[in-house]
Parts: C-alpha cells; structure tokens; sequence
C-alpha cells in the first residue's frame, strides 16, 4: 500500500470514531478497539488482484527483465574504505568466508581482498566494472 492510503485508512478510524475518543471509556479499551479498527480498516484495503495472487502462488517473480543483476555488498567496501582514515587501535572485524578447493584445501575469501589483490591486467577495472566481470 501506498503512504498516503495508510494515513488516509487510519484518519478515517480516527474521524469515524471521534465520539469513542471522548468518551468515558476506559483508555486500553479505547486504544484496543481503535487499534483492531485500523487493522481491519488496512486489511480491507489491501485487496490485491488474481494475477498478483497467482504470482505470489506459483513462486514467480512480479517482474521481468532481459538483465541478469550481480548481488552487491556495499557496506563491506565502505567498511575497509574507512578503515583506512579510522585510527589503528580500532580493530573492525572483517568476515571472511572458507572454501574448500578442489584439492581439499582450505582457502579464505574475501571479496575485498579479491578486488584489492586482483591481477595486474585488471589494475585500470573500477570496483564497478570488476563486480560486473567477476565471478
């Protein structure tokens, strides 16, 4: 639902019920009636059609698009980008993933250290350009 539809749905309790409001109620029971309104009030408004139904139903996605997006953690670049203005008593744990190669060994990956240790032929790639050509 829209912003401006769930403020309207819970305006139109409060206008609906102004009498309750100043009534001689108790104050829980008047919160609770008020609040079982607004809820039912939402709920009556959030009607979706058959075929979003059916979306939902079968597992499919509510959009289509001929693009494949590559899954992006920003936060964790930014987080060894400051580090380096932060002072070196501060020491932020970095979270490193460990994979199993094909010889049995044990191997750390970062992502991170991936784009900062990337070969040389790679050098001139910006993190943008390197998050879409790597894998």
């Amino acid at each position: 639902m829209k912003t401006y539809s769930i403020f309207d749905a819970i305006c139109g309790v409060f206008n609906n019920n102004s009498e309750m409001i100043g009534g001689t109620l108790e104050r829980k029971v008047k919160a609770r009636t008020l609040l079982i309104q607004i809820v039912n009030s939402l709920t009556a408004k959030m009607e979706i059609g058959a075929p979003m139904a059916s979306l939902y139903l079968l597992g499919n996605s509510d959009h289509y698009t001929n693009y494949k997006f590559v899954v992006f953690y920003w936060r964790s670049y930014v987080t060894e980008v400051l580090r380096s203005w932060r002072s070196n008593n501060n020491t932020d744990k970095q979270k490193v993933v460990i994979n199993r190669n094909a010889e049995g060994e044990y191997v750390g990956y970062s992502p991170i250290d991936d784009y900062k240790f990337r070969p040389n032929k790679f050098s001139d790639k910006s993190l943008y350009e390197w998050i879409q050509i790597s894998n």
